[in-house]
């Protein structure tokens, strides 16, 4: 066989059908798999309409009053823009060549570079959902030459070796180090929470970087108002304790059930935080039924519940609606409205819960998420200047809610 762009163009077509590309992306990654989706995001925007007001006025006997009192029903739009996330994949002419004779080999090593730059650009998605959209991964525990502590070492799971990463302030989105140089990570303790540069942080980062400077990837950092959401508008940003002046053209200091609500359960067993956190949500008019929490708080929740312990699954759900071939096991708590299954997913922050009433959530994409980019029909490109080969994949969309006051934020031991 003949290692042409149109063989592999084929390879890769028939590599990545719907079903296989679900196996590629949400295997592992509850959150990614648990969010309804969403694929036909096209415009400048997509409008997601919020009731937060039924109306007001009224009176107990005089209908003049009533008449005089009455207020029009309170409606919001959230004027949601698409932010891109990219993975490229490349590989040599040399190692294609060497596999002309044998199809097995070739579409195996096409398969493995591929699937692996889905699984990149997929655990970037779970990664961004739970968090504010600012692009903020961690913040700096401590430095000492080339190695740097997580302020919690939980956040480990979300860096990989390889990243370019630069530090901002400690104000989550605000502006970068001036000088933006980028460290690369060569090494992860990922018991120890750590992260091993290939120059020392703080001579790279002499801006200077203090202890609780967030963590962004190059390229992936707010920056003040200059790159305003450059990643997925996650949890944290439409669960948002503060409220925001302009969230996607929406003041949603304006009332709770526009920026969602939060419960400080610190002080509580994880169990207790859970059911508390899941009646804020129910008292305003939601339902929530899946809660994502870190593997270390899932471990407490566990030990807790003891032998009242059960379980159901989580399905994933693809554009199409559930796929019985993916699932996720979870803990059952007996919630307001119904039961809540608490899933245990490693990208999320260790501090943080998430209660959630799911129908109000939408993962929007422009195709599928992820895709390959092949907007001129190619799947694969041939490099320019030298032997080899590349596959380029995006994600184009965002997260939108359209209750957040249905949904609940709460903060952890």
């Amino acid at each position: 066989m003949a290692n042409t762009l149109t063989t592999l163009d084929a390879a890769l077509k028939q590599l990545y059908r719907a079903k296989n590309l679900g196996d590629a992306t949400y295997k592992r990654r509850p959150m990614f798999a648990a969010m309804p989706k969403f694929e036909g995001f096209g415009g400048r925007n997509m409008p997601v309409p919020v009731k937060y007001g039924q109306g007001v006025g009224g009176s107990g006997s005089v209908f003049a009053t009533a008449q005089a009192n009455v207020s029009a029903v309170l409606y919001e739009d959230f004027l949601l823009t698409g932010i891109n996330l990219y993975h490229v994949t490349q590989f040599t002419g040399e190692s294609l060549d060497y596999s002309t004779n044998d199809a097995m080999a070739f579409v195996r090593g096409l398969k493995t570079k591929v699937d692996s730059a889905f699984g990149a650009l997929s655990d970037a998605i779970e990664s961004y959902l739970p968090r504010t959209g600012s692009g903020s991964l961690g913040t700096i525990g401590s430095m000492s030459t080339t190695t740097l502590t997580l302020a919690d070492t939980d956040d480990v799971q979300v860096f990989e070796v390889g990243m370019e990463l630069v530090h901002g302030t400690p104000t989550d989105g605000d502006t970068i180090g001036s000088s933006a140089a980028e460290n690369t990570v060569t090494a992860v303790d990922r018991t120890a929470g750590t992260l091993t540069s290939d120059a020392a942080w703080t001579t790279t980062w002499s801006d200077p970087a203090i202890a609780t400077d967030h963590i962004y990837v190059g390229g992936t950092a707010q920056n003040g108002t200059s790159n305003a959401l450059p990643t997925i508008a996650g949890f944290g940003a439409w669960i948002s304790s503060a409220g925001d002046s302009s969230f996607f053209g929406v003041d949603t200091t304006v009332d709770d059930r526009l920026s969602g609500n939060w419960h400080d359960g610190s002080a509580q067993l994880v169990e207790e935080a859970l059911i508390d956190g899941a009646s804020v949500a129910a008292a305003e008019g939601g339902a929530p039924d899946v809660c994502f929490i870190h593997p270390t708080s899932h471990r407490k929740l566990v030990k807790e519940v003891g032998s009242r312990t059960t379980y159901d699954k989580l399905m994933a759900k693809g554009p199409k609606g559930e796929m019985a071939n993916i699932a996720f096991r979870g803990l059952v708590l007996d919630g307001p409205l119904g039961p809540v299954k608490v899933i245990s997913a490693n990208k999320c922050q260790s501090t943080r819960g998430w209660m959630l009433d799911s129908e109000t959530w939408s993962l929007n994409s422009n195709g599928s998420a992820p895709k390959i980019i092949s907007n001129d029909g190619l799947r694969i490109r041939a490099g320019a200047s030298a032997d080899n080969f590349e596959c380029r994949l995006v994600f184009r969309g965002n997260l939108s809610c359209n209750a957040p006051g249905h949904n609940t934020g709460i903060v952890l031991a």
